[in-house]
């Protein structure tokens, strides 16, 4: 029998293949011109935040550890070869363990309203 794969690890997962696109993207673009210099700026500076923070967060909903989502973005930014991203990645890094630990506590409250509505006979939707 196969054990069920926990959603924190394929968050985690989610949080990795995020990365690694992110990381490859500026490889497929390289050579557009004016357009890939576009494409570029956007994806980096717009895109890998966003996702950083909203799929940490959302992993966090799902239990993913806050250190866990801090790496794979931010890192994907420091590793590129495509520009200097220093700063950029060390922001992203805090941004995603901040709304990772943000996603951990709304789970948290969720789950406790969950238990006092039991406590008190009465289901909260």
């Amino acid at each position: 029998m196969m054990k069920r794969v926990p959603a924190s690890v394929i968050w985690f997962l989610v949080l990795l293949g995020t990365a690694l696109a992110l990381w490859a993207m500026p490889f497929a673009y390289a050579e557009w011109g004016d357009a890939g210099f576009i494409l570029y700026v956007l994806s980096m500076r717009v895109l890998a935040p966003v996702l950083g923070c909203v799929l940490s967060y959302h992993g966090g909903k799902k239990g993913l550890h806050p250190m866990a989502a801090f790496f794979p973005v931010g890192s994907c930014l420091l590793f590129s070869p495509h520009g200097e991203h220093g700063w950029l990645s060390i922001g992203v890094m805090c941004l995603s363990l901040v709304s990772c630990a943000a996603g951990n506590e709304m789970k948290k409250r969720q789950e406790q309203e969950k238990t006092e509505g039991k406590k008190h006979g009465t289901k909260k939707k």
